[in-house]
């Protein structure tokens, strides 16, 4: 197009809206690609269902200790709100490790002929902790992915407009004149 400018100063088009158009190019191929944004959500993902195992670990090296205490049928023993304990969303194990930690707390005289020491307890509240930042991130890396897909779209859709009509233009100027450049603005044959 700089070889034409020229030409196309009759049609309003100037330096200035192709280095526009180059700027929004180069900004368009400096975003995120979603690839990257998937990539970086799956190390999130990979990350915090790491922290969820290892949160597992200590609630159940705790459970154990309860088991031996207060038989697996007993209120004491279902207070700690364990059941189906791998099956629960992120948010409901969160909340049981919560309770857990609590209840162990609130039975630490009776847990601690079985070895539970408060650093155990203290364990599964940081575990927690941890593992529900590490799933807010997650969440806020998902939301931001869709949020960067409208961006990316949003930017695309408006290059490509700009981009097909200097073309248009471009070969309305050189369709009669000369093929060569008015075959530089094809932006795809028609067939």
């Amino acid at each position: 197009m700089l070889r034409d400018l020229t030409s196309f100063a009759a049609y309003g088009i100037t330096a200035n809206d192709v280095e526009a158009l180059r700027a929004d190019a180069a900004a368009f191929a400096d975003l995120e690609s979603d690839g990257e944004i998937v990539a970086e959500i799956s190390e999130a993902n990979a990350v915090k269902n790491k922290k969820r195992k290892a949160l597992f670990v200590a609630i159940k090296g705790v459970m154990v200790r309860v088991g031996n205490v207060f038989a697996s049928g007993t209120a004491e023993y279902a207070a700690f709100g364990t059941a189906r304990l791998s099956r629960q969303t992120d948010a409901q194990f969160i909340a049981t490790a919560k309770v857990v930690a609590k209840q162990a707390r609130a039975h630490s005289g009776a847990l601690a002929v079985t070895g539970l020491t408060t650093a155990m307890v203290d364990d599964i509240d940081v575990l927690a902790q941890e593992l529900e930042v590490l799933l807010i991130d997650l969440k806020l890396k998902k939301s931001d992915r869709e949020l960067l897909r409208e961006v990316r779209v949003t930017a695309g859709n408006a290059l490509y407009a700009k981009l097909i009509s200097y073309a248009k233009t471009g070969r309305n100027i050189w369709e009669a004149v000369y093929a060569a450049k008015c075959n530089d603005y094809v932006v795809c044959k028609r067939k």
